[in-house]
């Protein structure tokens, strides 16, 4: 008879996380970056595979910037958006708005993306 209670219960968490996660507005990461910049380079993965497991709940905006003698200017947007954070130097992440100020590595970059769920997807529970 418990074992019976035991699956519902699972059931339903199971259904209320894949019901929920339909309607979780995705996580918004701006991304600054610099080719020429070694860290960049070591970032720019870690949110390829933040991409790869988050798909579609995560949306990530590259965006390079010019730090380096012989880098194209900045369009006007990137422009803007390096004043609106105060952008002056690679890598920098704006996670819903505000400044990952935590190490680039890939599971604290993970932990901090599902803190900014409402209801945090099973991929923030899968490793």
């Amino acid at each position: 008879m418990k074992k019976h209670y035991f699956l519902i219960f699972l059931v339903i968490i199971v259904l209320f996380f894949l019901i929920a996660s339909k309607f979780t507005k995705p996580v918004e990461i701006l991304y600054f970056y610099n080719n020429k910049c070694i860290v960049s380079k070591t970032t720019n993965k870690i949110l390829y595979d933040v991409q790869q497991k988050f798909g579609n709940k995560v949306q990530i905006k590259f965006i390079e910037i010019s730090m380096f003698p012989g880098d194209k200017s900045d369009s006007n947007e990137t422009a803007e958006l390096r004043e609106k954070y105060k952008i002056r130097g690679t890598p920098v992440m704006i996670i819903n708005g505000r400044e990952y100020r935590k190490a680039y590595e890939m599971d604290d970059v993970i932990k901090e993306i599902c803190k900014n769920f409402l209801l945090p997807p099973l991929e923030c529970f899968i490793y």
